[in-house]
């Protein structure tokens, strides 16, 4: 979205207000509640960061977080052949939520407050542990081979991880390689 991109140029230069004016009429034109499309919106969350509006920047990228959940849910909710031909639209829920996530931590860089990104990214890290945990904890109650079988629909998770392994990436290196062997000793545990 070229506006959010000119404010956020505008802000860094110094032009906080004329970037705000920007920003407010994108959100105003285009509002989240009826136009949620996080790979638009998320670059009006990182201007509204950049340009001084923190509050602002992330309210409106828990709104699109909280939409991403809410739909991705729904996808899970429907039959497996329903599921199978909406395959593309659940695919690209994990990509959206790490472009939100991106667009906050790399404001926050981009303003000098890269521990707030860091400590930003981590606590979207939480939603996605917490149902790989509840996942496992199924998979833990189960009989051995249902768990077996059941343990494959961990990728229906896993893809969230992924997506943010490359925003972890930055912050710290080693992080993916760790969550990575966190999430297969988990596995395997539940499943013996």
């Amino acid at each position: 979205m070229s506006a959010s991109r000119a404010a956020a140029a505008l802000a860094l230069s110094g032009q906080k207000a004329k970037a705000l004016e920007i920003l407010d009429l994108a959100a105003k034109e285009i509002p989240a509640e009826k136009y949620n499309d996080p790979r638009s919106l998320s670059s009006i969350v990182s201007g509204y960061i950049i340009a001084g509006q923190e509050q602002k920047g992330l309210q409106l990228a828990e709104v699109l977080k909280k939409g991403i959940f809410e739909e991705y849910d729904y996808y899970q909710s429907l039959s497996k052949a329903d599921q199978s031909y909406l395959r593309r639209q659940m695919r690209t829920k994990p990509m959206e939520y790490s472009l939100v996530v991106a667009a906050v931590t790399d404001a926050y860089t981009k303003i000098g407050q890269k521990e707030k990104g860091y400590a930003y990214l981590v606590k979207s890290i939480e939603p996605i542990d917490k149902k790989f945990n509840a996942f496992v904890k199924d998979l833990q109650q189960m009989g051995k081979e249902k768990a077996m079988k059941e343990s494959e629909e961990v990728q229906k998770i896993t893809p969230f991880y992924q997506y943010l392994f490359d925003v972890m990436e930055p912050f710290d290196s080693t992080y993916s390689k760790e969550k990575e062997d966190q999430i297969t000793s988990a596995i395997i545990k539940a499943t013996q």
